[in-house]
């Protein structure tokens, strides 16, 4: 079956849809300009734009073709009829089996109009085709769920390279580059969490900080940059035929909202580390952020926790950091943006997790999930941010507690007052060097916590230094 991007039954109802004022004659031009120059269907592009609701076009198109609307989020199909259409078709055509009761195999569809998918459908699955209406959205989600194995948000590389790719060069970190699976690949046939893998596995490999996904404006390609010890690398691009698949399920994996392109949203997604022989995984945070150019999205990537006794100190900087975890104070880690910084501070909880304590976090974004901690990410659009918070943790009586970088006069004060009742404060503080740090410590902001602060690690040039002098 070849693709096509038209829907015909849309094409039949669109002036309908004017003619009823569901909306304007000028919005539909508008939206099919759009549509056009985008390369994506005009019903999607109706919806994004906001000029109908999905809910609102599917009952209209309902209506007037008397075709059932099924609501694949409250719907489980039956996976014994995936084998009648290939993924491949069902992501071309957007539909998707869902039942067969006799000799009728019952298909959501986008287009049910589509006089050429039917007529392909009858001669491919020998079966009576009963049509329901169904949003692209949906069915798009549903593809992706039941025709993939292993759930979408944790990729194996056994999964994804088992078609075929020369998997002994592909761990080896001297020839790894993640173009090649598009040198080795038919576009069309290049699955988004293989190129997502790739591009992630060869960061990680390279000890890339960051990772960013941004529009080339000259050919409309996705540029993907590496960032490395403040230095940018243009690693290639992602083909502008991929784009949008690719851009669409990374969002999906990092449970960032698809529809939203104007606001900027945080997620998250992990890969698994087993070709490295490890029961851990790689944590990446995802932040989109809406430029002129279109999307661009940030990934920092975040490695697993070490057990404190594999940091790189001698054992006198090692036994000052283990009693500084047994007594009451403030435990600052320093250094650089991406230094590493998140991920001391996780493995001195995992540390600190067996020494039967109520140990409590507070972040924007949870990098790992840690057993017997009791974690809490901030939720701005609920109305759960910093202050609210630390306004209700004291409840939850916590005997040591983490908190993200919030060195302004509130954080400060909150950091005093909860370390001098007791507590352990483990926080961390953004800064070039030891040098600036140090004489920042000097300044009226940090009088009043500086003489709880019980250990100072700092972090730089990926050394790990513990500064054990009192600052007072």
């Amino acid at each position: 079956m070849q693709e096509t991007i038209t829907n015909k039954t849309f094409e039949k109802l669109k002036y309908d849809l004017v003619r009823s004022n569901l909306i304007s004659y000028e919005d539909l031009t508008k939206a099919e300009n759009i549509a056009q120059i985008q390369n994506k269907s005009l019903v999607q592009i109706l919806i994004d734009q906001k000029i109908i609701s999905e809910a609102a076009l599917l009952e209209f198109i309902e209506s007037k073709l008397h075709i059932p609307y099924v609501n694949l989020e409250d719907y489980k199909l039956d996976p014994e009829c995936l084998k009648y259409i290939d993924k491949q078709d069902a992501a071309n055509y957007k539909i998707i089996p869902l039942f067969k009761i006799e000799d009728v195999l019952t298909v959501a569809m986008t287009d049910p109009l589509n006089l050429f998918l039917f007529n392909n459908l009858l001669e491919t699955v020998d079966y009576k085709i009963e049509p329901v209406l169904c949003s692209e959205r949906s069915i798009s989600n549903a593809i992706e769920l039941y025709y993939n194995v292993n759930n979408p948000l944790y990729i194996s590389s056994e999964d994804v390279y088992a078609d075929g790719i020369d998997s002994d060069n592909l761990y080896d970190a001297e020839n790894f580059v993640w173009q090649n699976l598009l040198n080795k690949k038919n576009n069309s046939n290049i699955k988004s969490e293989e190129l997502l893998y790739a591009i992630t596995y060869q960061a990680y490999q390279e000890n890339v900080e960051e990772v960013f996904f941004e529009n080339d404006n000259d050919t409309d390609n996705l540029v993907v940059k590496f960032k490395q010890l403040k230095q940018y690398t243009n690693t290639g691009s992602i083909p502008v035929l991929l784009k949008s698949t690719f851009i669409s399920n990374l969002k999906k994996f990092s449970e960032l909202d698809p529809s939203i392109v104007d606001i900027p949203q945080l997620g998250t997604f992990k890969i698994s580390l087993e070709q490295e022989k490890q029961d851990k995984y790689l944590n990446i945070v995802v932040a989109s952020f809406p430029t002129v150019k279109g999307e661009r999205f940030s990934l920092k990537l975040y490695r697993p926790p070490m057990n404190i006794d594999e940091f790189k100190l001698d054992k006198s900087s090692l036994n000052c950091i283990k009693s500084c975890l047994s007594k009451e104070g403030i435990i600052l880690v320093c250094g650089e943006s991406l230094s590493g910084k998140t991920s001391i501070i996780y493995s001195l909880l995992e540390y600190l997790q067996n020494k039967n304590k109520n140990i409590m976090t507070v972040e924007s974004v949870i990098k790992y999930i840690l057993p017997n901690i009791n974690q809490c990410q901030l939720k701005e659009k609920a109305g759960f941010d910093f202050s609210k918070a630390i306004k209700h943790i004291y409840f939850q009586s916590p005997d040591v507690i983490y908190f993200e970088e919030i060195f302004d006069k509130d954080g400060l004060d909150f950091i005093y007052s909860f370390a001098n009742t007791g507590k352990i404060v483990l926080t961390e503080y953004t800064v070039e060097n030891k040098q600036k740090f140090m004489k920042k410590l000097e300044t009226p902001a940090f009088d009043n916590i500086k003489e709880l602060v019980s250990c100072i690690i700092f972090v730089e040039n990926n050394k790990i230094e513990v500064i054990k002098n009192k600052l007072y």
